[in-house]
């Protein structure tokens, strides 16, 4: 019991780095392709900068959905990189969700070869490979906004491969994704 209670405090600091280092999203559906700046014409509507595109919108329910019938409690909330973020843990997987109204899909930082430029479900997103470093972590971002994203993180235990990671990210935000302010 006290080995599992490690690996959810340790799996817990990964996903904690993972936000406030990260964050990605994935082509989910299709081929990635590696990162360039959009163009204007790629930019989402501007949201006026004083409006939570996010209210109303917690993250713990959209993450608790996600993961319905997955064997995850209920999600906590989490600080990490946002006043509206939401993290969840099992053995083995910890995963979480963060709505930020203030920072857009173009601050989610990773080198060329770790990043990815794609779409989930339509939406413009960002995958980050590895966003830890030695493995069995991955992070799918979503524009909601201009200045607004939302990210998913999953970190795996027991040296996992990250694209296992990152399939498990993907499916989270494709789920997540609906739900989230239309342009």
């Amino acid at each position: 019991m006290q080995q599992m209670r490690s690996v959810v405090r340790v799996s817990a600091l990964v996903l904690a780095l993972i936000f406030s280092a990260s964050a990605c999203t994935d082509r989910v559906s299709g081929v990635s392709q590696e990162h360039s700046p959009p163009s204007s014409e790629e930019s989402v509507a501007s949201i006026p900068p004083s409006e939570d595109v996010f209210s109303g919108i917690r993250a713990c329910d959209l993450l608790d959905q996600a993961v319905r019938g997955q064997g995850f409690p209920p999600g906590t909330f989490s600080d990490l990189s946002t006043d509206n973020g939401c993290k969840a843990a099992k053995p083995g997987v910890v995963v979480g969700l963060a709505l930020d109204d203030v920072q857009g899909i173009d601050e989610l930082k990773a080198d060329s070869p770790r990043r990815y430029d794609g779409d989930v479900n339509g939406r413009r997103s960002v995958q980050v490979k590895d966003t830890v470093g030695d493995g069995g972590a991955c992070e799918v971002g979503m524009e909601v906004a201009e200045e607004a994203r939302a990210v998913v993180g999953v970190v795996l235990g027991s040296n996992r491969p990250t694209d296992e990671a990152c399939v498990h990210a993907g499916e989270i935000a494709l789920a997540v994704e609906p739900a989230l302010p239309k342009r």
